[in-house]
């Protein structure tokens, strides 16, 4: 029978185990593969290596119609490493986000609680239970600077 004192001692011992192996492999278990709007951000992001920055669509079969593209910085981004390393470059930058992710939250969990344990506990249920979340898509990045913020500017809540 699994007691608590046995659940503090493997956490204390086996920390970076649980803290990001443990939501790490869950997450590369959700993203062998890039997701489908990957296509639609690297298509923009090659527009806007080969015709700079546009405020018309190049992507439909109207002529003229404007638009903003707002995650260009994403897109570009995407598009550089998938035309040097291709779908594992866009998949280990994904992978490198998470790892950012897990040490600010991990951080801002201990910070908050002032308890390692318990922000160990809570970080890798955390990602475990967000692991289909973290994907290829412009968010993750939005994740990371929502936390960054959070820690950095008086946590917000």
């Amino acid at each position: 029978m699994i007691t608590l004192k046995k659940i503090k001692i493997f956490i204390k011992e086996y920390y970076v185990f649980s803290l990001f192996v443990i939501p790490f492999i869950m997450v590369c278990d959700a993203n062998t593969f890039p997701d489908n709007d990957i296509w639609f951000l690297l298509a923009v992001g090659r527009g806007i290596f080969s015709h700079g920055f546009t405020n018309f669509d190049i992507l439909t079969i109207h002529e003229g119609l404007e638009c903003v593209i707002q995650q260009w910085g994403s897109a570009a981004t995407y598009w550089s490493l998938y035309n040097i390393f291709g779908k594992y470059g866009i998949l280990c930058f994904v992978f490198f986000v998470l790892l950012l992710l897990l040490i600010v939250f991990y951080n801002l969990c201990k910070y908050l609680n002032n308890n390692k344990s318990l922000s160990i506990i809570i970080t890798t249920l955390t990602f475990t239970l967000a692991a289909p979340y973290i994907v290829t898509r412009p968010q993750i990045i939005t994740y990371l600077l929502l936390l960054i913020g959070s820690f950095l500017f008086g946590f917000g809540f």
